[in-house]
């Protein structure tokens, strides 16, 4: 992507679990859940060994525990996780200073500036990640903060996937359109009436289905508008304060 803006999504592999796990051995390979198991409690996050029968981050714990009755359940420690988050977003500013932090646990550089390869800086990045914090992190790259995001998601966990404006296409018609950070079943049923591939025709339609005044729509335009919108990074939205 040489003379081209470059951005990564750095995204930590299920954070709160994976820090659980590290800092007790005993729970390494086990279905951990993150959260609170009173009669109103949420999975905070879920350890990919308990993602196989199901659990997702947000699910009642009920119904998780339902799903996987033998889960290791721990209460969060949210000042353990921003101490790790500190860390991690430290090494971000360590390559660049234009860093949007979107939680504890995933951010957008741009490294455009860079004369690095992207792919060698996004690999330096996970190494030094997993050096000082002992956990793993997913990171994509491309052009933009929405493919960016896209990738970062495709090869989880420890994953690094590189999208290119030549191989944009090939990466993304495969996908379903609910792969579009954001988007829900509702919103996607609406503007495609059903389940749809990810690919440039889909995508077209958007504009299309903008065209209505009735106020149940006006809400999926809004929230697709914002979705496929890429954004500028500016010093002044710059987080590194994460």
């Amino acid at each position: 992507m040489t003379g081209a803006r470059v951005v990564l999504h750095v995204d930590m592999d299920a954070f709160y679990a994976s820090v659980e796990q590290h800092d007790d051995p005993r729970l390494a390979g086990l279905p951990v859940i993150v959260g609170g198991n009173g009669p109103r409690g949420v999975v905070a996050a879920a350890s990919y060994e308990v993602r196989k029968f199901g659990v997702r981050s947000a699910m009642p714990m009920r119904q998780a525990l339902e799903r996987c009755p033998q889960a290791v359940c721990v209460r969060p420690r949210m000042a353990r996780y921003q101490e790790v988050s500190r860390v991690v977003f430290a090494i971000f500013n360590e390559f660049t200073p234009l860093v949007q932090g979107l939680s504890l646990d995933e951010a957008f550089l741009d490294v455009s500036a860079s004369r690095e390869p992207v792919a060698r800086i996004a690999a330096e990045i996970k190494r030094r990640i997993r050096e000082r914090t002992g956990l793993s992190a997913s990171v994509g790259a491309a052009t933009n903060k929405l493919v960016a995001k896209i990738a970062s998601d495709l090869n989880k966990p420890d994953g690094l996937t590189l999208v290119t404006p030549q191989t944009l296409r090939a990466t993304l018609d495969p996908l379903p359109v609910r792969r579009l950070p954001g988007l829900g079943g509702k919103t996607t049923k609406f503007l495609f009436g059903g389940p749809s591939n990810f690919n440039m025709e889909a995508h077209a339609l958007i504009p299309r289905s903008f065209n209505t005044s009735a106020s149940g729509r006006l809400g999926s335009r809004r929230r697709v508008s914002m979705i496929i919108q890429s954004c500028k990074f500016s010093r002044n939205s710059a987080s590194a304060t994460k």
